[in-house]
């Protein structure tokens, strides 16, 4: 139930509806704020804009006023308005000033400072009236005396008329903007008249401008105090106006306020009758809820009641799996045992077996090479006789493929005598035939001849009567074409001369257009001088200019009528050349054509004459060529029966001489098959003996080896014997890991006994990976003769533990005896971590004893080596040692790649693995990485007691020692770390040290130190 009799879910329904509520007010009001901001700003735009109009236009009014020596308007004809646009004596100074400049050519805008901004004037005090007022306001849409936005403009229009005078309108004491010609600013500098007491440089200085100057500064003497009368009645009237508006909106006030307080008591009133309503109502809500709340939270206690019953079997059930999953992975566990030890057992079946056969070998040596060399004569024996027995066959087939062959070549030759007498035949008969045809080819020759030679002839007395045809056609055509281009050339000159004549003529009537407007322009000027005496000389000047153009204009006129000649003349010439051309041009055509047709008889007759002795060489060659064909054919008839007997003859001999040759080739192949069975057969022989030769050699060279064999053997046994026990105690412990549980497992193969039996003379537990250490000695100072002295600085505090020493020991020792080999080490322990402070010390060691040439170390977990491949820091680690924790979680991949780096013996690179002993061992033999560590140093006997001991003589080591209570303290560090974490418990010691430094202490440490 929530606070106030709402729940949780309802109290936040109503926030987020208030929440929502609010928000959409607020949106309202921004909108309705908006809204109003956008149309008081579009208001003050528009009378901004208007206000600017309208001072604009007021500004350039006077400015044309001045420009045209007229004073500016003051008011309205009625004259109730302000007279507020005067000018400054400093602005008309530089007006005049600018004016005077313009006249001069000058761009005032290059010689003149900027023109000074005006203070801005104080805004008027606004009168309380609202649109549309009689007077004031902003005037939209109504009439205003003053002037208001959309009224009538009094005051300063420039539409108003009388005496006064707006712009345009006629003024009594000046020029107004239409008065003289068309350019209201055009006037000269001699004849205008100042509106105001300021000296032009361009005055004449005469007696007339003086009065009037003088009069004119009496009129607006006049102006000014009309003005100012005017100004002060109106301001009285404006007072008078504001002071009843201002009674006026007071009482207004009044009245508001009274209504105001009125309708705030009703809306009051209004608003207590509803809340009491809204009470009334809420207080039946809230009864009703918490009805509702009620039966929630009884609902709510028979849910939780349900639900405390269903974790309770869920708890149960779940524990029950719990014990159920226990008991399976025990069996699990129970089952891979099981299995560990048939495998075991199937080893030790098969290296004994092995040890058994090579011990027979080893002892009985040179009966199993007689036996051997026996064998090989037995085999080489009965393989002779199986070749020598085939010799027969093998002959009998050599000689019935001869006889096959010279059946075939009998066949061959009477094939061919029929083939002979065949062509014989066919030869006679086509040699006579082939007579015949050469005679009818030649007669047909001859005739084909004589026709083509008439033809010939059609041929060409037609192409003759053609070519003289073409010519008589092609001269007619030049002709006609001359004549066509004659009268093209002619029409076209007569175009251009029309055109030539046409431009002229139209130049010369644009000419006196021009000297006509020169004549009205003249007239105007002329005009001008006799309105405007003051404008005199200029518009004598533009009348000389004018005159000087109309001679200019007359000039070009007689020039232009000359060209219209000159044009005339040239075509009229032109027309004759072109007369003359025609005439030589057809006078060429004519004379062209007639060699032409010269040439073309001389050709023809040639081209008879050859055709004619053409067919008569032709015709002899055909006869010559016929007799000697004829004789050819006839000779070659009667050299055919010469022929016949010597081919026959020819053949036959081919054909013997090709069965003496197949005799020969039987024979010879006879004998080579009879001297390849012997060669098998003595090849068999030496075949033999190098083979029992090579037996022998090889069974005495691998003597030696018979017996390493045998000793490997034996290891192998000794070692299944020793993975038999490992898993046998691993058995133990899950049987008795069940019982002290209370779980019932089957282990079917846990009886079974190790067949001693099988073992012969096994020797001591070799140190390969594969299996586990060997248990250290129990004597605790016990250390080998050739561990290294000054390597005890490092190794010295594990060394002196009774229960990892002597592996360690062990190792270092073998290591430092053989420093060419492999130096790596496998450091197993119960876990995967816990135990790189060995492998540092085995690095620092190594370095200290010469075994390897740099002291670099490189600690890393076996996860971060998996993502960064060992090859990018080889060239760095070159010499030092890498230390791997928990190397059993390596990839293949990576210890594959680990294997090809430190297995080169140029990368100089040192490995140490530390991890869990089973894990660790199974993941190198899957990687076949079995090979990459040459030592291994157990710490799987690591208990509380080694490590304190190790702690021990680490502290004396470091220079350091406490008393009772210190070691205490230490000792009981042991409960808040991990079993056999060896790094985390040395680090206390290193902390402790630290801190007995930063105390200043160089021997003691206080149990303190070791929090």
């Amino acid at each position: 139930m929530g606070l106030g009799g709402f729940t949780k879910e309802e109290r936040e329904r109503v926030i987020a509806e208030e929440k929502a509520k609010i928000e959409q007010e607020r949106k309202v009001t921004k909108n309705s704020m908006d809204q109003r901001e956008a149309m008081i700003a579009a208001i003050r735009a528009q009378v901004e804009k208007e206000k600017a109009e309208k001072e604009a236009k007021m500004k350039k009014a006077q400015e044309a006023a001045i420009a045209a020596g007229v004073a500016p308007a003051s008011a309205s004809s009625g004259g109730s308005s302000k007279n507020k646009n005067f000018l400054s004596p400093e602005e008309l100074a530089r007006l005049q000033e600018r004016k005077r400049l313009k006249a001069q050519g000058i761009d005032p805008d290059t010689v003149m400072p900027p023109e000074p901004e005006k203070p801005a004037e104080p805004e008027k005090k606004e009168e309380p009236q609202g649109v549309g007022a009689a007077s004031g306001g902003l005037g939209l849409g109504g009439v205003s005396k003053e002037g208001g936005l959309g009224g009538a403009i009094g005051g300063d229009s420039l539409q108003s008329t009388g005496n006064e005078g707006g712009l345009g309108a006629p003024m009594s004491g000046g020029l107004g903007l239409s008065g003289i010609g068309d350019d209201p600013v055009s006037i000269l500098p001699g004849a205008q008249e100042s509106g105001y007491n300021i000296d032009f440089d361009d005055d004449n200085g005469s007696a007339e401008a003086a009065a009037k100057k003088t009069k004119h500064d009496e009129e607006m003497a006049k102006r000014k105090k009309a003005a100012e009368d005017a100004e002060a009645a109106r301001m009285r009237a404006e007072e008078e106006k504001a002071k009843a508006l201002a009674e006026a909106r007071a009482k207004k006030e009044a009245e508001e306020k009274k209504k105001a307080e009125e309708e705030k008591a009703r809306k009051d009133a209004i608003e207590a009758t509803k809340k009491a309503e809204e009470e009334a109502k809420k207080a039946a809500e809230l009864a009703k809820k918490k009805a509702a709340e009620e039966a929630v939270v009884r609902k709510a206690r028979e849910e939780a009641a349900k639900r405390e019953a269903a974790e309770a079997a869920k708890k149960k059930a779940a524990e029950e799996a719990k014990q159920k999953k226990f008991k399976e992975e025990l069996q699990r566990k129970a089952d891979s045992t099981n299995k560990r030890l048939e495998q075991a057992v199937q080893k030790l079946v098969e290296t004994n077996k092995l040890v058994t056969e090579l011990t027979d070998k080893d002892q009985n040596f040179a009966k199993f090479v007689e036996d051997g060399l026996a064998k090989i004569d037995a085999d080489a024996k009965t393989e002779v006789e199986a070749i020598k027995n085939t010799e027969g066959d093998r002959v009998k087939a050599v000689v019935a493929g001869f006889d096959e062959k010279r059946k075939a070549l009998d066949e061959e030759h009477a094939n061919k005598e029929k083939e002979a007498a065949k062509a014989l035949e066919e030869e006679k008969k086509a040699k006579a035939a082939a007579i015949e045809e050469v005679k009818k080819s030649q007669e047909t020759k001859k005739k084909n001849l004589a026709s083509e030679n008439e033809k010939k002839k059609g041929d060409l007395s037609k192409q003759e009567d053609a070519a003289k045809k073409k010519l008589v056609d092609d001269e007619n055509q030049a002709k006609t074409e001359a004549k066509k281009k004659q009268a093209t050339d002619k029409a076209n000159l007569e175009k251009e001369m029309a055109a030539l004549v046409k431009k002229a003529e139209d130049d010369l009537a644009s000419t006196k257009k021009d000297i006509q407007a020169a004549d009205g322009k003249i007239k105007t000027a002329e005009s001008k001088v006799k309105e405007l005496e003051s404008q005199l000389e200029a518009a004598k000047k533009a009348v000389e200019t004018e005159k000087k153009a109309k001679a200019d204009a007359e000039a070009s006129v007689s020039k232009k009528e000359l060209a219209i000649a000159n044009a005339k003349s040239d075509a009229e010439a032109k027309k004759a050349e072109l007369e003359r051309s025609f005439s030589s041009k057809e006078q060429q055509i004519v004379k062209d054509f007639e060699a032409k047709r010269a040439s073309l008889a001389e050709d023809f007759v040639a081209k008879k004459n050859k055709l004619v002795d053409d067919f008569t060489k032709e015709n002899a060659n055909i006869d010559t060529e016929t007799e000697k064909l004829v004789k050819e054919a006839e000779k070659a008839l009667a050299d055919v029966d010469k022929n016949v007997d010597s081919d026959k003859k020819k053949r036959q001999e081919e054909t013997d001489a090709k069965k003496a040759d197949l005799k020969k080739e039987e024979d010879a192949a006879i004998e080579a098959e009879k001297a390849k069975i012997q060669s098998e057969v003595d090849a068999k022989l030496a075949e033999v003996e190098k083979k029992k030769k090579a037996y022998t050699d090889e069974q005495n060279a691998g003597k030696a080896d018979v017996h390493e064999q045998l000793e490997t053997a034996k290891k192998e046994a000794a070692d299944s014997v020793q993975v038999y026990e490992i898993a046998k105690r691993k058995a133990d412990e899950a049987m008795a890991a069940a019982k002290r549980l209370g779980v019932e497992i089957s282990l079917p193969a846990l009886d079974m006994e190790v067949p001693k039996n099988l073992i012969k003379a096994a020797p001591a537990p070799s140190h390969k990976p594969v299996s586990k250490p060997e248990k250290a000695e129990e004597s605790g100072d016990a250390q080998p003769a050739n561990v290294p002295t000054f390597v005890k600085e490092y190794l010295d505090k594990y060394i002196k533990d009774g229960k990892v020493g002597a592996s360690i020991a062990k190792a270092i020792s073998e290591v430092n005896a053989n420093r060419s080999g492999n130096k790596n080490i496998l450091i197993l322990g119960k876990h995967g971590f816990g135990s790189t402070c060995l492998g540092n010390d085995f690095a620092r060691a190594y370095h200290a004893a010469g075994i390897i040439g740099s002291n670099k170390i490189a600690n890393i977990k076996a996860a971060g080596l998996n993502k960064r491949p060992l090859e990018s820091v080889k060239d760095k680690l070159k010499g030092g040692c890498l230390v791997v924790e928990n190397a059993n979680a390596l990839t293949d991949e990576r210890l594959k790649e680990i294997k090809a780096v430190a297995g080169n013996p140029a990368n100089e690179i040192c490995v140490m693995f530390t991890g869990e002993f089973e894990r660790l061992v199974q993941v190198l033999a899957s990687a076949g990485c079995d090979d990459l560590f040459g030592h291994t140093v157990s710490l799987t006997e690591l208990d509380n007691d080694s490590m304190f001991n190790i702690a021990k003589e680490y502290i004396a080591q470091l220079g350091y020692k406490t008393d009772d209570t210190g070691y205490a303290r230490l000792k009981n560090k042991l409960k808040e770390i991990e079993d056999g974490n060896l790094d985390r418990y040395l680090k206390i010691v290193d902390s402790a040290v630290e801190k007995a430094k930063a105390q200043g202490e160089n021997e003691n440490l206080a149990p303190v130190d070791f929090d």
